[in-house]
């Protein structure tokens, strides 16, 4: 039974080391997304400003990247996505370079 316990624990460890290096090769992949931004479909617009907000410590200037992108965006839908997700990552970067933009925001309402 403690061999069979062994061959569990080193299934496991491979296994950890597989999803360590998928997680990895996905990540450098991220930066990819980036012209996504100015698709002229608000859809693509949308989710890859969920792929910044979920993975922005991996997404080299992903703050500044969505508010640049949010001093031009005219889609509701989309402006509110990079609001709430500047605030998720100020929140997680404990300020460190990310402001929540004001309503009085030069380009606020930019076409």
């Amino acid at each position: 039974m403690t061999d069979r316990g062994s061959s569990i624990a080193k299934e496991i460890e491979k296994e950890e080391d597989y999803l360590k290096v998928i997680r990895e090769m996905s990540l450098e992949v991220l930066p990819l997304l980036e012209p996504l931004l100015e698709s002229s479909d608000w859809c693509i617009r949308e989710t890859v400003v969920g792929v910044f907000r979920r993975y922005a410590e991996h997404i080299p200037n992903a703050c500044r990247r969505l508010e640049q992108r949010l001093s031009v965006e005219t889609h509701e839908d989309v402006r509110e996505r990079i609001e709430e997700a500047l605030i998720e990552i100020k929140q997680a970067q404990q300020g460190a370079g990310c402001e929540r933009p004001s309503a009085d925001a030069p380009g606020r309402h930019s076409a």
